[in-house]
């Protein structure tokens, strides 16, 4: 009886750090690509301060080939981003990194 405790623990064991591993390795592979991105970013303001991205072409960004531009400002209202905490305004919370709610 107390051997099959000893395998149980080491199966579940196994079964934990392959878990952990499925879950941790493939951030990994942001390092060298990716997963995905609008192509910009922005600071807390709204305004647009990079339209590259991670890309190494200003033509592989999304967001300069839909004509984004360096200084543009993201219009939270048209983009029924108000009030702040609906689901509709949680791209752009990724997109900003949060909210700046200074006037």
């Amino acid at each position: 009886m107390h051997g099959y405790r000893h395998i149980a623990g080491r199966v579940l064991l196994i079964a934990l750090t392959f878990w952990a591993l499925a879950m941790v390795v493939p951030d990994f592979y942001r390092l060298y690509q990716p997963l995905g991105s609008f192509g910009f970013y922005a600071n807390n303001d709204g305004i647009i301060t990079d339209t590259q991205g991670p890309f190494l072409e200003p033509n592989a960004s999304p967001a300069f080939r839909a004509g984004l531009r360096v200084g543009d400002r993201l219009d939270l209202a048209e983009m029924r981003c108000i009030p702040i905490d609906t689901l509709r305004c949680a791209s752009a919370m990724a997109a900003l990194g949060g909210f700046s709610l200074s006037g």
